[in-house]
């Protein structure tokens, strides 16, 4: 194949609004300046359950109106998905937390861009649309009863039919950093309702079974059973905890066991805090563990996301924008979270699904990405270099040239 020709070739993008720098909304939105600060106890003063959600509703709306993004919305199947705002905070526990683990040491997490955290566990009736062969006969677990003693590998063949067959969002498990910004909704306390459990969760009943998906109250973003009810598959390797801050928190490349993140029915209260951490080997198939699916929201997606991405193309003509005779080219976009967790998964990227002829507009959102640039010459697909590049939130125009092949 022939490299894309050298002229020169870039992108822009323009802002929607006028509005401010990422990293400072987001510490402004978290409220918590220092993401460390002296190590007191979050425990001390604790508020209340409803001031708690109420202050994490009115972040989820500053969110939705920030970066032009729905509360809620539904996928292709009708499920629905629930706004996370993006944060800086704590992440793991202080050591004074009651029933606290060696291996939730404090550190600062930062995620840039907002997310869709489905609003229940999976249930069984989504399961058994893509295999009834996985399910229980519905006389024993009705199809609104949580999908669970699935493999990490089992769910991730549901999870690829699922983005099969919908060409508009991408689903994945979550990172556990994106799993515990959810599940506290802005609470630094042991629980997302405080410093005491809340009062219906579906915790530390042992003799029980797990419940109705959506039973319970849901935490201040509107998420169902974070705390109990099945505890939940997240996307990475289990490992210890960065010793530094970071805005890419996707876990390490390998290991042998996955993270499994907000416990069970049958486990006891402490196991199902925000920051508890649990593992199991990707294979193994516990009747306590389900699992919810996190949706990528911003890049190609029509209507969303709080700036105006130009794609042109020039030509080589210093000074000139003048795209006559040049052939068009296409683009494709991948979030940088999604092409390293591809990674980890030794498995191909798989690009967004936006292939669209320049010049062009899109809504995006600020955060990381990679773009590829293709073209048609006859029948051979010629394609350029990936380029990585950043949609900021504070600057008023930027462009990113492709480099040449």
């Amino acid at each position: 194949m022939q490299p894309v020709p050298s002229h020169e070739r870039a992108f822009r993008w323009r802002p929607m609004q006028a509005t401010l720098g990422a990293l400072a909304w987001l510490v402004t939105l978290a409220g918590c300046g220092d993401p460390l600060g002296s190590g007191a106890s979050p425990e001390a003063d604790a508020p209340t359950h409803a001031s708690v959600a109420e202050e994490a509703r009115s972040r989820q709306a500053q969110a939705a109106a920030h970066f032009g993004l729905p509360a809620e919305i539904r996928d292709a199947r009708g499920v629905r998905y629930r706004l996370v705002p993006p944060g800086v905070f704590r992440m793991g526990s202080p050591p004074q937390e009651p029933g606290r683990g060696g291996d939730e040491t404090q550190y600062a997490a930062t995620l840039l861009v907002p997310y869709y955290l489905q609003a229940t566990e999976a249930s069984w009736g989504e399961v058994r649309a893509f295999d009834p062969g996985l399910c229980p006969p519905a006389s024993l677990e009705g199809d609104d009863r949580p999908a669970r003693g699935l493999t990490h590998d089992q769910v991730q063949a549901f999870i690829a039919w699922v983005n099969a067959s919908d060409a508009t969002w991408y689903h994945r498990l979550p990172s556990e950093a994106e799993w515990e910004l959810a599940c506290r909704a802005g609470s630094e306390a042991a629980w997302s309702s405080g410093a005491t459990m809340p009062e219906d969760a579906w915790v530390g009943v042992t003799s029980g079974e797990p419940r109705v998906v959506g039973l319970g109250r849901p935490n201040g973003y509107g998420l169902h059973d974070m705390h109990g009810n099945v505890a939940e598959w997240c996307r990475p390797w289990y490992a210890p905890y960065p010793a530094c801050a970071s805005d890419l928190p996707v876990g390490p490349l390998r290991g042998e066991e996955r993270v499994v993140r907000g416990g069970s029915w049958a486990e006891a209260s402490t196991a199902a805090r925000s920051a508890a951490r649990a593992h199991q080997g990707p294979q193994a198939a516990d009747r306590r563990v389900g699992f919810r699916l996190l949706m990528e929201a911003g890049y190609g997606v029509p209507g969303m996301g709080s700036h105006r991405l130009r794609v042109q193309t020039y030509t080589g003509a210093i000074g000139t924008r003048d795209r006559a005779g040049r052939p068009g080219y296409r683009l494709r976009l991948v979030s940088v979270p999604e092409r390293l967790t591809a990674r980890q998964e030794d498995r191909p990227i798989r690009w967004r699904a936006l292939e669209t002829v320049t010049p062009l507009e899109l809504q995006m959102l600020p955060g990381r990405y990679y773009l590829q640039a293709w073209r048609m010459e006859g029948t051979e697909v010629v394609r350029g270099p990936e380029r990585k590049f950043m949609v900021p939130d504070d600057l008023p125009e930027v462009d990113v040239e492709i480099p040449p092949g």
